[in-house]
Formats: C-alpha cells, structure tokens, sequence
C-alpha cells in the first residue's frame, strides 16, 4: 500500500515538472483505460502481463502504449463490446500501440455501418505493431483493423490472423483518403463476404508491402489476398501473396478502377473462379512489373485475367498456372494488356495454355512465351529454370532469357529485380522476374533440426565457398570481388563444391539444434578460387523460426 502510494506520488510530479512519465498497470491504475486517462503526451504506459477486459480509447495522446512482457502473455479482450481499441482523436505515429493480443472486438457504429472489429482508426496516424490481433467478428468492414481518413498509420510487424468482415476487409480495411503504411505482417486465415479477405482498400492510397498474405478468403466476392476499388494510388510490393481463394475474381489480387503498381512479389497457390493470382477491371490500367506468378488456379485466367482493363506487364514470371476453361497463363476479356520481357511457361487449360484472347488485342514483345506467340523478339524456348519441378524459377547461366529482353520497355524506376539484384547485369535485361547474377539463397525453413536447400547460381565448374560472418557490415566493404557484406572476424568457411554443368550448386544440409528462434546468421559464398574473375554473392541472412 505504501509503495503504491510512493509511485503514485512520484508520477503526479513528473507530471506537474513536464518530465515524461512511466506508467505501470495495474501498480498505478487498475486498468488500461485509467491509465490512459492520467496520461500525458510524451508518457509511456507500460501494461503487465494479464488479460485486460475492456474497450480503451487512446484519446488523441501522443503516448506508447506496450506491454511489458509481449502479446503472447497480455491481452486486451473487447468482450464483444464494441472496438478494442479506439484511435480517432487525430493521434499522430508518436501514438504507439505495442505488444498486445487484441481479441474479441466486434467494431465502431458510424452511422449505419459498423467498422473496426480490433482496432478503429479514424483520421489518425498512430503506429501500431507487433501485436496479434485475432478473433474478431465485425458486421461490415474491417474485422481486424479499419483505418479511413486523411491518414497514415504505419501498421507494421503484427500478425494479424482469424478476423472475419462480413462485408469487407477480413484483416483490414482502408478507406476514403488513408495513405496507410502496411508493412512486414503476417496477415493470415481471416475471411469476409465481399471483399478483401485479407486487405480491403477503396478511395485511398495505401503502401502494402513485404508482408505474408496466405489463407485468406473472400467467400463470394473478389480478392482473396487483397482487393482495391477505386483506389487513388496502391502499391502492393514484396509481399508473398498465397493460399488465398475468392468465390469470384481475383484469388490473390483483385484490382477494379485502380491504378496500382504491383511489383517484386511472389503470388502463388490462389484459387478463384476468375484470375486466380490477379484480377484487373474497369481501366484499372495496373502496372505488374517483376512477379512471380506460379501454381494460382482458375475457370478463367490461372494466372491474370484482365475485363476492359490495358494493364501493363513487364518482366514477370508466369508459370505453372492452370484454368479448367481458358487461358492458363493469361486471359483477355475486351482488354488490351501490354506485355513485355516476360515468361510465359509451362501454364496449363483445355484453351490457350498461356495466352487465351475472349476479345481484344494484347501486344506481346520480347517475351518468352511456350508454343509461341506473334510478336517482335518473342521467343518460344525452355527457359532453363534451376529447378521447375521444385518452382524454383531462378535463371541459370544458359538461359535463352539471358539478356534478350527490351531494355528500353523497362521504366527507369525498375532498378531491381524480384529479390532486389539490380535489373539489368549484363548491358541488356533479361526476360522474367529473376535477373541473372551470381546468387546465394535457400529453400525451406530456417528451423533447428529441419533441413534447407543451400543454393548458388554462377558458372559452371566454379568452386564455392560458404562464409558465415560474425554481423552484418553496412555499408558493405567494396573489394575486387565485389562487396563484402560480413562483419569480422569470418566465424567459419564451408567449401560446398563447385557450380554443376547446369549452372547451379544445391546442396541440402541441417539447422543445428542449438540455434534458437530469432537468431540471424550471415553468409555469403566466394565463387571461383580468390583471383580475379571470380565473385561475392549477395548477402543471405538465415532467420532461425
């Protein structure tokens, strides 16, 4: 009781001093909303680990509210009472909301729609991260988080996951004049009726980017991952968009009117009725530029299906699609896509395995198109992945694609290719999403016991040798070699062989047991023997799961 006494006392003179205070709940205040109430801007609220039954309202404070011991252990539970959290005051990104699990909302009443089953975010621009916001139910936009306004929340590094809408937006909805940041989520398994199971957007323009979108659904409407209407400006970039299903257009990406830039991601394994991995309509005229676009499957359109859209698509990679009716790669409806520097390979449907035209005139350059395709510098030959039959769609050394594409149909702003090698190597660009360069990466997950597929692209009969680091150097070190992105002293060096005829070294090895989750691990491999002509691979970096 003393104690208590002491640090309330302590607090109020911070306060009365101006000095920014720390509080604890419930030491202090009983709940997170007393809390909030003694605040001022500057303060920190720090919540103990607890389950907390109640709705809170940030109240426009520019104050970070966090949990002391992570949402795996703190929770702020709606008790389907309305919106879990409320921030609607005009709260800027110095309003900080972190370390929660916020559950059991079911939304704001505006007028006669209800909004923000998780969180409800209006005309505010607060930073909300590393929570998990999951099992809430909202009766119309936005099950997880709703944000509208002149805006720009940062949303970035939750998982937010089992949220339905049963009207739009089933993780998030964004609407009317937000410019929302969305970065590094994982937004999965959440389910709407309409659209967007994972992401809704209408009227605004938010940035999605380096997200995980999977397992997302729209039940009888459009866009299983992500759905844009009317959007002012959307830029959907390196995310992995996949394992989303739509009951009607666009299993991965559902674009209607918006001019959206879609680029560096990999949509793969989406299902819909029509365009499986995106849908384009109504003069969306979209720029898909640098995706991997594989195993999406359809009626119409596997890949992309476009309706009275000219969508413009450069350097993609389109493979491994499929459509029960028409067009296994691409499907043209009164649409007039402009295509260029792409593959279009091993896609599959009773009509038009690639390329299946309803009406229209798509043209078609400088493309790698199976079975061939009229069109100045298309070619119809195999392009020589590293491993198709495990979808592994990088590049190898004698690739046709290999530096036959057009460089001048590649936008100055296109300065990299999928995973971030710079666009054109060679004095001319290559035709997909993958540019050719000596390259270090794996397959598989980067947990202890499992194993992973180490892999390098170079030429051929060249050794190789793994170097793990002890950090990270950045900038890098310019060598003769290229740069040198490890920190030293080199912790150990794993010679791994030399690159095969084909152009590429795979070798499968263990995740120790004694690496623990979170852990980061650097390499980089040397290929060819230390003379020159010989060079340094990009940098990987092995997160431990």
């Amino acid at each position: 009781m003393r104690l208590g006494f002491i640090i309330a006392v302590m607090s109020l003179l911070f306060h009365l001093s101006g000095i920014a205070a720390t509080i604890y709940v419930p030491d202090t205040h009983a709940t997170i909303q007393a809390a909030i109430n003694a605040s001022s801007d500057g303060d920190t609220i720090i919540v103990r680990s607890g389950t907390y039954v109640e709705n809170i309202d940030l109240m426009g404070k520019a104050i970070t509210l966090k949990s002391e011991t992570g949402p795996g252990r703190t929770t702020i539970d709606g008790n389907k009472a309305g919106s879990t959290v409320k921030i609607h005051s005009g709260e800027g990104s110095d309003t900080v909301l972190e370390g929660f699990t916020i559950t059991n909302g079911t939304g704001h009443q505006s007028g006669p729609y209800i909004y923000g089953g998780g969180i409800y975010c209006m005309d505010s621009s607060p930073t909300i991260t590393d929570n998990l916001i999951t099992g809430n139910k909202i009766e119309d936009d936005g099950g997880g988080i709703y944000c509208a306004g002149s805006s720009t929340p940062i949303i970035t590094k939750n998982v937010i996951k089992e949220n339905i809408a049963e009207r739009n937006g089933g993780a998030i909805s964004c609407g009317y004049d937000t410019t929302a940041l969305i970065t590094f989520n994982v937004i999965m398994e959440n389910k709407c009726d309409s659209y967007g199971g994972g992401i809704w957007c209408t009227r605004c323009s938010p940035t999605i980017s380096n997200n995980l979108i999977t397992g997302n659904y729209a039940d009888y409407g459009e866009g299983g991952g992500i759905a844009c209407h009317n959007g002012v400006s959307v830029v959907i970039s390196g995310n992995v968009i996949s394992r989303n299903e739509s009951g009607r257009y666009g299993g991965g990406i559902y674009c209607w009117g918006t001019p959206a830039v879609i680029m560096d991601n990999i949509i793969a394994g989406n299902d819909s009725s029509t365009g499986g991995g995106i849908y384009c309509r109504y003069r969306s005229k979209a720029k898909i530029m640098n995706n991997l676009i594989m195993c999406n499957t359809a009626s119409r359109g596997g890949g992309l299906s476009f309706l009275d859209d000219s969508t413009t698509i450069i350097n993609n990679t389109i493979t491994a699609n499929s459509a029960s009716g028409s067009g296994g790669g691409l499907y043209c409806d009164d649409s007039h896509p402009v295509v260029s520097n792409t593959i279009l390979w091993d896609n599959s449907a009773p009509s038009g395995l690639e390329i299946y035209v309803e009406s229209g005139s798509p043209t078609v350059t400088y493309s790698d198109v199976k079975g061939g395709w009229a069109g100045t510098g298309n070619i119809d030959s195999d392009p020589l992945f590293v491993d198709a039959a495990l979808l592994d769609c990088h590049l190898t050394v004698n690739s046709p694609c290999k530096d036959s594409g057009d460089s001048s149909a590649v936008p100055p702003t296109l300065l990299n290719d999928f995973e971030g090698d710079s666009r054109i190597a060679d004095g001319n660009v290559d035709m997909g999403c993958d540019e050719f360069h000596t390259h270090l990466y794996s397959l598989g997950s980067v947990e202890p016991g499992r194993w992973i597929s180490i892999r390098v692209i170079g030429s051929p009969g060249e050794p190789v040798v793994l170097v793990l680091g002890s950090g990270i150097q950045d900038p890098p070190y310019q060598t003769s070699y290229g740069y040198f992105h490890l920190q030293l002293p080199i912790v150990s060096q794993y010679p791994l062989g030399a690159v095969s005829p084909d152009g590429f070294l795979s070798l499968n090895c263990t995740i120790p047991g004694s690496w623990q989750p979170g852990e980061e691990y650097p390499y980089q491999a040397l290929v060819g023997a230390l003379v020159p002509g010989s060079e340094l691979s990009n940098l990987m970096v092995l997160t431990v799961e």
